[in-house]
């Protein structure tokens, strides 16, 4: 048997013969699945990513992080996703590719949302397909590590990307889901029933504020015709109570109490 020293000895070398070949396994691990590695990640760029796990030379968590940091991901995020990998690597991939990460308690993790909310069957397909893939050239840089060298190579790559297509109108709802609908150039038939009916609702009604404004227009100048009327009127008025009463005709002779007018030669005269 062996004494306590002994013991202890034993299990440090076990530990340290554990972590040699752990490496090289996790290495080896993260070069043949670095796609599916890549697809489980919640940040930066698939593709870049895939290049850079399947070029790693050592499978370490500082080595791995770089990658996730040149594919775009925040420092935090990056760790977190470093350290899942290598987990995936020592645990195998076989609960990897659902992404369960509820046996990781070492670490916090953030699950992404559904691609469709409410939908539970993974054999569901939309109705109507808001996105296409199309290919794109972007330049991706990859992170070599030899020794103590660190070295970064960059060059044009291929990247499979999902864009919203043409004969839709993508945008995406308050909790980042895509929705999109059919793209109508031309108006259908409601839609031109309800631009005719709001069309001639605007004609009435400006229309109707012309004529309203033309009927105040014609009150307004009658209103003042008569008030200046009056006015005249008025003043006319005033003119002649200023002026006095006309002067009447001039009297005549008097004539002689019991006179004869048929007698009297002046009378004759007339």
């Amino acid at each position: 048997m062996f004494g306590p020293g002994r013991s202890a000895v034993a299990l440090a070398v076990l530990s340290l013969l554990s972590v040699a070949t752990a490496v090289p396994a996790r290495a080896n691990c993260l070069q043949a699945r670095s796609d599916v590695l890549a697809a489980l990640s919640s940040c930066g760029d698939t593709a870049i990513l895939a290049t850079c796990l399947a070029s790693v030379p050592e499978a370490n968590v500082d080595t791995v992080k770089t990658c996730f940091l040149g594919a775009g991901c925040s420092a935090e995020d990056a760790a977190i996703e470093a350290g899942f990998v290598l987990k995936q690597c020592e645990q195998g991939l076989e609960g990897a590719e659902l992404r369960v990460r509820g046996g990781m308690e070492s670490m916090p993790f953030i699950t992404p949302a559904p691609a469709l909310a409410g939908r539970q069957n993974i054999g569901f397909v939309p109705p109507l397909q808001c996105s296409t893939d199309t290919t794109i050239t972007k330049n991706a840089c990859s992170t070599i590590v030899e020794a103590d060298k660190t070295s970064k190579q960059c060059g044009p790559t291929a990247i499979v990307t999902q864009v919203c297509d043409r004969k839709n109108v993508c945008m995406k709802d308050a909790k980042g889901v895509d929705i999109c609908m059919v793209r109508r150039d031309m108006p259908t038939t409601d839609g031109l029933v309800v631009t005719i009916f709001l069309l001639v609702v605007f004609i009435i009604g400006v229309g109707t504020m012309i004529f309203l404004c033309c009927k105040d227009r014609r009150e307004i100048k009658r209103i003042r015709a008569q008030h200046e009327a009056a006015q005249m009127v008025k003043e006319q008025k005033a003119a002649a109570a200023a002026s006095g009463p006309a002067p009447g005709p001039a009297p005549g002779p008097p004539m002689a109490h019991g006179q004869d007018p048929f007698t009297d030669p002046r009378a004759q005269q007339h």
